[in-house]
């Protein structure tokens, strides 16, 4: 009968009568004794039982205070006979962390993995927090019972201590069962011993052992002290779906690791401003990243350049940042090699192999499968040697078929592409037949909601009265009691897993028994939804979040929602009440999360980004179309943003939705006007104005002339530009009689037309009114905007007039707009405030941030295809040539007329391909420079 010690100060008897309360019900569910020394009686030999409890323990807890450190029995005699036992027996030692105390300085104790997680004190918590936590501690010691398999490295002595700060928790749980990768556990070690190594990424489809790996790895350097690691931060996307890219968003982690790596003010910035402070955080101490489950926020696979690519901007940031220096190694695990660092020489990636046929037949029989090898060998290789399917395969015949791997057989075999993940399908249906009727399927199916973890409150409001038909009519009816029974044989079955008070299981297996629901119960499947979207809606403390980790529950909310066929509710209670607060559109103009916003707007599309939901009223349909298009275009995803934006305005139109006809014809003519297709952008603006006279709403017509005379302004057409713009004018001085100038972008284009013929001083004293005026500055782009107007007015003015001290003025200004730019995650303004940057660094003689500016701005514009600011580019590259000045800094060296001519070539070519005529003026200047 398997055995607990539990080692404690009895000053702590407290907080060990609550764990006992929880073990309890372990001892219910298994047989096995749970030992503390209340056991012992009067004129018992107390300290020979004490001896005779340590000896047969299978698992030690070891209840850890400062009353249980400075204990001299503790420390005399059970702390070393269980280490003893540690080593010579592999008994598994669990230190339960109950107060703050200085456990990190003792040196048998430091290297242990940690209860809770991390090694927060249990009396951190307070409430229901702290049953929850005990619940995970009993969680985890059953886990332990249910493997009776050895640690590979349970002799090994106990490591060095290491002061290392560690966060863990976001790891998915895997088996301790690894088997055929002692070499990839080797290229690991010889990738954080190689100071050249920044980025190492472990490449392969769902299935194959990648986290399992990775999990292993860090046991290893744990064990090992961490082998010199300062801090080691680990995170797994893989609970934001399997969709990639549409549906998942890097601003939780971002914001999370800022927080820990120690960032001041971790919701400052926009995502690529934040993966490059998280960047320089790290790069602060010798660390170690570990970034699971990275494809969700990757283009899939797929024909054309895009495949692999990161979706999300400050990702893309910080991964890049890191590939270019790093003391320590950031682990990447994805089904996709990451395209943004392909080449370069410190990011190094690996496909992770399917197992052996050997290492396959090894870990079959470690899973009970008998017979003879050479039968477990050729089961291996029939199932490709992936390794979850081959979990799957040996759990499955060892409890059916008493581990007779000839009666795989009776596995019925499906016609289906391989490779990616369908062996491992073969044995989730045997499990459907074998569990069908009991609870152990119910759970399954359940877990097959969510996209993540599912937490113990979302479980529990599904379980509740009354049952779902077809869902949970085997477990509304179950105790507490019987529900722990019911999961036991699931974790035996390496089925289920503990993650972090919550219940989870393998994305695969998540989409299988998702998929069987949907399709077998549909109604179970709605009814199912709707009960996690009402506890989602419920669970916000505020009723408008303020900050994009409070909304969290509202996403998840509205993926349910929508699941559950609710979308208009969805829409109205959730997205637009509580996400954007009305036309506040508070998530992306006041926090810049363009991506999270764009994920859940993808649950209101039955084809993203093409087909809203019929559930929808038309005219939400018509405003997600263009609300989908809008975030592509600021995410830096044109040409996708280009279609929905169409749709949308044609819908709007059919409608006879004038105002929501003009918002997005307007949208779309920025789109072209950015994609440097001038002729659209114009007919495009011409069209929107048309709309917005119809819908006579007076700012959908001011603003619409201004799109207008904007791109009139880039095909050089000035006069009839400034026509317009002025006419806008007019419009907000009758409406808006205390604002008699044009602000917001309007603003910002008025300046700009300015700007373009010399009239720097209009242009400051505009900028300078708007700044100090208390309107529209709360958006995140508007304020970005103004202070790009001040910087850019300012400079001019400094170098029209001499004034050099005044361009430092510039400059900061022009920072400013950089890092708002960023804030409010726009990529298509972004270029803006990089050239007009690099410009100013080049007066200032600052080549290298010039030619910094210039490089983010160029690989941002051929990426997006922005044309007109590629051509910018250009010509201010051919400017940073001809400086009297080597741009490898080596003094004395000179300018360079052979490539500034390069660069003017190419500018010319693409003027002429655009028509973006308003710089021929600068062209022929330059032409003739050289």
């Amino acid at each position: 009968m398997p055995s607990i010690f539990i080692s404690y100060s009895h000053k702590d008897e407290p907080w060990k009568d609550r764990l006992m309360t929880h073990l309890s019900v372990l001892e219910q569910a298994f047989e096995l004794d749970v030992w503390e020394d209340r056991q012992i009686q009067a004129g018992d030999q107390w300290e020979r039982d004490i001896e005779t409890a340590m000896a047969r323990a299978d698992v030690a807890l070891l209840l850890i205070s400062a009353h249980f450190l400075t204990s001299a029995f503790i420390k005399g005699r059970e702390v070393p006979t269980l280490l003893r036992r540690r080593a010579d027996d592999g008994v598994r030692l669990v230190p339960i962390i109950l107060r703050s105390c200085p456990w990190q300085r003792v040196d048998w104790l430091a290297p242990l993995q940690c209860l809770p997680r991390d090694g927060a004190p249990l009396t951190r918590f307070r409430g229901d927090n702290v049953d929850k936590q005990l619940t995970n501690i009993a969680l985890a010691v059953s886990k332990l019972l249910d493997d009776k398999t050895p640690r590979a490295d349970a002799t090994a002595p106990i490591p060095v201590q290491s002061n290392a700060k560690t966060y863990l928790s976001r790891m998915p749980a895997t088996g301790e069962l690894l088997f055929g990768r002692d070499r990839a556990l080797e290229r690991l070690d010889e990738a954080w011993r190689d100071r050249a190594t920044c980025l190492y990424s472990l490449v392969a489809w769902g299935g194959v052992g990648k986290t399992a790996l990775a999990n292993r790895w860090l046991d290893t350097l744990q064990r090992r002290g961490w082998a010199g690691a300062a801090r080691v931060y680990a995170w797994s996307f893989y609970s934001q779906g399997t969709d990639p890219g549409t549906r998942a968003s890097a601003d939780e982690f971002l914001n999370h690791a800022l927080d820990w790596f120690g960032d001041p003010d971790p919701a400052k910035g926009g995502p690529w401003e934040k993966g490059e402070r998280l960047a320089s955080l790290i790069r602060q101490q010798r660390t170690l990243l570990i970034l699971d489950g990275l494809e969700p926020l990757q283009h899939p696979p797929g024909p054309g350049p895009m495949t692999g690519r990161l979706r999300d901007r400050g990702l893309e940031a910080l991964l890049k940042d890191l590939a270019r220096s790093l003391d320590g190694l950031c682990l990447i695990c994805t089904r996709v090699a990451v395209a943004d660092v392909a080449g370069v020489a410190a990011a190094k990636k690996r496909e992770l192999e399917h197992l052996s046929p050997e290492a396959g037949a090894a870990l079959l029989e470690a899973l009970g499968v008998g017979g003879v090898d050479a039968e477990r060998r050729q089961a291996a290789a029939e199932y490709g040697g992936h390794a979850l399917a081959l979990t799957l395969l040996g759990t499955y015949l060892a409890a059916v078929h008493g581990g007779d791997p000839r009666k795989r057989d009776r596995i019925p075999k499906l016609e289906v592409v391989p490779d990616r993940g369908e062996h491992a399908r073969r044995v989730m249906q045997a499990y459907e037949k074998w569990l069908a009727g009991k609870p152990e399927l119910a759970i399954l199916r359940l877990l097959g909601l969510f996209d993540r973890p599912a937490e113990t409150g979302a479980i529990a409001s599904l379980r509740a009265e009354p049952p779902i038909a077809g869902l949970t009519d085997d477990l509304a009816c179950l105790d507490e009691e019987k529900w722990a029974f019911a999961l036991a044989p699931l974790r035996k079955l390496r089925l289920l897993v503990d993650e972090g008070g919550a219940l989870d299981c393998h994305p695969l297996l998540r989409e299988h028994f998702g998929a069987l629901v949907e399709k077998e119960t549909p109604e179970a499947w709605r009814a199912a939804h709707e009960r996690l979207y009402e506890y989602y809606r419920a669970l916000p403390e505020k009723e408008q979040p303020d900050t994009l980790e409070e909304m969290g529950p509202l996403f998840a909310a509205v993926a349910h929602g929508c699941r559950a066929g609710l979308h208009q509710r969805a829409m109205d209670e959730v997205y637009w009440a509580r996400i954007q607060r009305h036309r506040d559109f508070y998530s992306t103009n006041k926090l810049g999360a363009f991506g999270a916003d764009l994920a859940a707007l993808a649950h209101f599309f039955d084809t993203p980004w093409r087909q809203p939901s019929p559930s929808l009223s038309e005219h939400d349909q018509a405003a997600a179309l263009g609300w989908a298009g809008f975030r592509l275009r600021a995410l830096g995803r044109l040409r996708e943003a280009a279609e929905p934006m169409g749709a949308g305005m044609k819908a709007f139109e059919k409608n006879r939705d004038w105002q929501g006809a003009a918002g997005n014809a307007g949208n779309l003519s920025e789109l072209w006007h950015t994609l440097g297709e001038l002729g659209r952008a114009v007919e495009t603006a011409r069209q929107a104005v048309v709309f917005a006279d119809r819908s006579e709403d007076w700012i959908e017509i001011r603003d619409n002339k201004t799109v207008l005379g904007e791109a009139l302004n880039q095909a050089g057409e000035l006069a009839d530009a400034m026509a317009l713009i002025e006419a806008a004018e007019t419009l907000q001085q009758e409406y808006q009689p205390d604002y008699p100038r044009l602000y917001s972008l309007s603003g910002y284009q008025f300046c700009d037309l300015l700007l373009s013929q010399g009239r720097w001083r209009a242009a400051l004293e505009r900028a300078m009114q708007w700044f100090d005026w208390d309107v529209e500055k709360d958006s995140l782009l508007d304020l970005a905007l103004a202070n790009l107007m001040l910087g850019r007015a300012g400079w001019m003015g400094a170098l029209a007039e001499d004034r050099r001290a005044d361009l430092t003025t510039a400059a900061e200004k022009l920072d400013a707009a950089v890092a708002g730019l960023r804030e409010a995650g726009t990529l298509d303004y972004l270029p803006c405030g990089l050239l007009a940057r690099a410009a100013c660094q080049r007066t200032m003689g600052d080549d290298a941030q010039a030619q910094r500016d210039l490089a983010e701005a160029r690989e941002l514009a051929e990426r997006c295809e922005m044309k007109l600011f590629l051509t910018d580019v250009h010509l201010e590259s051919a400017r940073l040539a001809l400086c009297c000045r080597d741009l490898d800094a080596t003094p004395g060296a000179g300018a360079d007329p052979d490539a500034a001519r390069g660069h003017i070539d190419e500018a010319a070519r693409l003027i002429a391909k655009t028509g973006y005529h308003r710089r021929d003026a600068e062209l022929a200047a330059l032409r003739q420079s050289v």
